[in-house]
């Protein structure tokens, strides 16, 4: 069996800030089971700090 190693989750933050930190981004490949999509989060408000992003979606978000 070959293993990869894969990258799912980026932070985004001010330089010298902690990663806790409320000004932290956190940008991950989430998938619970019904295939991937991309969630943006900030721990400081949990669930009205986040917004999940279907594979679908992306191309034209991105380009928005």
């Amino acid at each position: 069996m070959k293993y990869i190693t894969r990258v799912t989750e980026i932070a985004v933050l001010p330089e010298h800030e902690m990663l806790i930190s409320e000004t932290t981004t956190h940008v991950r490949i989430v998938d619970e089971g019904a295939g991937e999509f991309v969630e943006v989060v900030q721990f400081g408000r949990t669930d009205i700090g986040k917004i999940q992003i279907n594979p679908d979606e992306w191309q034209a978000l991105r380009d928005t």
